[in-house]
């Protein structure tokens, strides 16, 4: 693992996403409750997910995170798999699936270099996840080849304007007084690292 990614690795190894905020212990009612918060805040997941459409398709989820959506496609009848850069996410997931009788195969993985064989899933799902790949691009061409021809890639990411973004900005730098964070982004954008998106979520086709 590289300096860059061995650096997100680390980061997310301390808490996974809204770990901390959202997830009170690690019984039945605290993975409710953090589901509950979760669409609560982001009530669009539902609708751009399409869970309940996933049934008896191959799906791979890119950042599993605490779960919540792995849950619902699984919930939804989806042959699951997930992936996470950290084993503690991965657990948090396996935990949860748990508590509610649920399968998936679950692995630590690299969105830059997908462990899967080409055109293997239906939908490739990831909320949140790839821009934090120090090469973004890799980790969508990777997307892109696991596709089935007709398949669907359902990706967000944080536009630098978003409610969502202004945020975990607010949080993550302002908060923490590194308000500067915002200007690095913003500096990365520019040179091409995430210029290819310009919406809060979007789809690749593939064909």
């Amino acid at each position: 693992m590289d300096a860059a990614k061995q650096k997100v690795h680390e980061f997310w190894d301390e808490a996974s996403c809204g770990e901390h905020l959202y997830l009170s212990g690690s019984e039945k009612a605290s993975y409710i409750e953090q589901r509950r918060i979760r669409y609560e805040l982001e009530p669009y997941i539902m609708e751009f997910a399409g869970f309940k459409t996933a049934r008896d398709l191959d799906v791979l989820e890119i950042g599993v995170g605490l779960g919540a959506d792995h849950q619902c496609f699984a919930e939804a009848g989806a042959r699951l798999q997930g992936i996470d850069l950290t084993q503690r996410a991965i657990n948090y997931t396996k935990k949860r699936l748990e508590l509610f009788d649920l399968r998936s195969n679950l692995q630590i993985g690299d969105a830059e270099d997908l462990a899967f064989g080409d055109r293997e899933f239906d939908v490739v799902y990831s909320w949140g996840v790839l821009h934090h790949s120090p090469n973004t691009q890799k980790a969508i061409e990777e997307v892109h080849r696991v596709l089935r021809s007709g398949g669907v890639a359902k990706i967000m990411i944080y536009h630098k304007w978003s409610v969502v973004g202004f945020m975990l900005w607010a949080r993550y730098a302002l908060l923490r007084l590194r308000p500067l964070i915002l200007s690095r982004f913003q500096d990365e954008t520019k040179r091409g690292r995430v210029s290819a998106w310009h919406d809060h979520a979007g789809l690749i086709h593939s064909s």
